[in-house]
């Protein structure tokens, strides 16, 4: 076996990657965290604000990627510590892969062992997508590879997914009732042009709902998360994978979802809803109606992706989990 000798990439963060040379985006990208759109705009506008270093690491060195991992390096807990590109704002991780062998992976595993030993870092791999190329890698690493964030899923092939919640009596009381305050409209958005002030208004949205509040997690009164969430939609959005998804009820805003939508999937990232709502359930209201419309549009997948909510649960049909995998060097 020949293993391959790692390849740090030591440009400034900001620094566009090298993914158009190595044929990432030809080798299998299983979700739209994997795409170079979503790794090269988080390298140029989120991991300088991380404090994060991009690296790149291909297995052959030339050529036609067989397997691609994404990853960064930077401090967690006052250690120097390697993480997957765009942790923890990414919901899986996984490598990227083009009809790997046995001895490919078993190359990228030294690979990974090497690339922390050069730069002194531990490594940390959470969200690792069930059953893929990533997970197998780090088994042949060693030690143990662990339940971590929970995840579900909505077949929108299967028709009684769509109807079982929006059937509800509760829900179809709840209907009325908004629809006597205002008609309820869905409206999605996916050119650039409507997504800029669609964000604005999720943005404001989601604030509301969260001021004052001690558990919000990445509230937008953080400037990075701010910023990041602009570039993000900027620059997904001229490649079509953002969708930003609107409930009016006449001509109140009443529930928002921020979206990624790739490969036949909806990713639902982000949710919020105005909370003067609250007991007419928008959220489930708008979710619902966006679940048909997905079905419509011949999307196959609704992703809740991480987080063990209640209410998702009324909805998914597949359970999951995502994986853990870690190694830390020995003090000095």
């Amino acid at each position: 076996m020949n293993a391959l000798a790692p390849r740090s990439v030591t440009e400034p963060p900001s620094i566009q990657l090298d993914w158009t040379a190595c044929g990432w985006d030809t080798a299998h990208v299983s979700t739209v965290f994997q795409t170079s759109t979503w790794l090269r705009c988080w390298s140029r506008h989120v991991a300088p604000l991380e404090g994060q270093t991009p690296l790149l690491l291909c297995w052959p060195r030339k050529g036609q990627v067989r397997i691609g991992l994404a990853l960064q390096v930077g401090t967690i807990s006052g250690r120097r510590t390697i993480t997957p590109l765009s942790w923890p704002w990414a919901d899986y991780h996984e490598a990227v892969a083009f009809n790997p062998c046995d001895e490919d992976m078993d190359a990228m595993a030294v690979a990974l062992g090497e690339l922390a030993k050069a730069e002194e870092a531990d490594l940390l791999l959470p969200d690792i997508r069930t059953g893929g190329v990533l997970e197998l890698i780090c088994r042949r690493l060693g030690g143990d590879v662990t339940a971590d964030t929970p995840v579900s899923s909505v077949d929108l092939t299967i028709p009684e997914n769509l109807t079982a919640q929006a059937g509800k009596k509760e829900y179809l009381t709840k209907r009325r009732r908004l629809n006597r305050r205002g008609m309820m409209r869905l409206v999605q958005h996916r050119r650039p042009n409507t997504l800029r002030p669609a964000l604005t208004r999720f943005i404001a949205l989601h604030t509301r709902q969260w001021a004052g509040r001690e558990d919000a997690v990445a509230p937008f009164t953080n400037p990075e998360i701010h910023a990041g969430f602009t570039a993000l939609t900027e620059e997904l959005g001229n490649e079509g994978l953002i969708d930003i998804t609107e409930l009016y009820s006449g001509d109140a805003l009443v529930a928002a979802y921020f979206g990624l939508v790739f490969c036949g999937t909806y990713f639902a990232y982000r949710t919020a809803f105005d909370r003067d709502f609250f007991r007419m359930s928008p959220g489930h209201l708008m979710l619902q109606k966006l679940l048909a419309a997905c079905a419509a549009e011949g999307l196959h997948t609704f992703d809740f992706m991480r987080g063990g909510y209640a209410y998702k649960k009324g909805y998914a049909d597949r359970l999951g989990c995502n994986l853990r995998w870690q190694q830390t060097r020995p003090a000095a």
